[in-house]
């Protein structure tokens, strides 16, 4: 078993404001995600110390997703090839409010999306979750199919270039 261990950052000192290849993930807040650093669980596992360099942290990508969404599959296809080699953690949020057809959903995950993202979504797309959407480092949203810049793929590896910037 392995856990993730995904700490919220408040206070980031960004303006993403004159960057016009995302959204602000966090509706009237500057903070973001920090984590991604995978410990094993198991029984067999020796307790020991190892430090990190926040450089080294990988990126967090946080997709809101549905089994049944035509655009999510080439979203995470653009989204897969912008990552390339950076290290980079994926987690999927799958639809399930008043859903049956996405076996993946549960609703702590959409409450986590709505309590983290609800707010921007609603400000930049009028609902409080709607796929896809995916947000990189809990700061930048990238709602929709549609690219902001010549593709997709290039919205993204804007994105992940910027890398967390949490005050650490």
């Amino acid at each position: 078993m392995i856990a993730f261990i995904l700490t919220p950052v408040v206070s980031i000192a960004t303006d993403s404001s004159s960057i016009e290849t995302w959204e602000n993930a966090r509706y009237k807040q500057n903070s973001g995600t920090l984590g991604g650093i995978s410990i094993s669980l198991s029984n067999d596992s020796s307790v020991h110390d190892s430090m990190m360099n926040i450089e080294d942290f990988p990126t967090i990508i946080e997709t809101y997703t549905a089994t049944w969404c035509e655009n999510c599959v080439m979203v995470e296809q653009k989204r897969n090839e912008a990552i390339d080699n950076n290290s980079a953690t994926v987690i999927h949020y799958h639809r399930h409010y008043y859903e049956t057809q996405d076996p993946f959903g549960d609703n702590s995950t959409e409450n986590r999306w709505e309590l983290n993202y609800g707010a921007s979504s609603i400000n930049y797309l009028g609902a409080s979750r709607l796929a896809p959407t995916t947000v990189i480092d809990g700061e930048r949203m990238h709602p929709g199919h549609r690219p902001k810049s010549s593709t997709l793929e290039n919205d993204f590896i804007t994105s992940i270039s910027v890398g967390s910037t949490a005050p650490l």
